[in-house]
């Protein structure tokens, strides 16, 4: 999941252009992804934080919830 990030968030731009939105003067510092379960949240972490920073984590609704601001790339 985690190699191929920058291949994600090109595609991300791609789409936005295709339907029509302006993006060059965006800044993203941050993506959403919804973990199966507290095991799969685990397994993730270490490369979250190999992308950039954990701000902050909490329990949502039942369900921990990380926010990593992303290192430039």
């Amino acid at each position: 999941m985690f190699d191929n990030y920058k291949q994600f968030l090109s595609n991300v731009f791609s789409e936005l252009v295709a339907i029509g939105i302006e993006h060059t003067n965006l800044e993203i510092d941050h993506i959403a992804y919804t973990a199966g379960s507290t095991e799969e949240y685990e397994s993730l972490r270490p490369g979250l934080m190999d992308m950039g920073k954990l701000i902050a984590e909490d329990l949502v609704s039942g369900r921990r919830v990380g926010i990593v601001l992303l290192n430039e790339f």
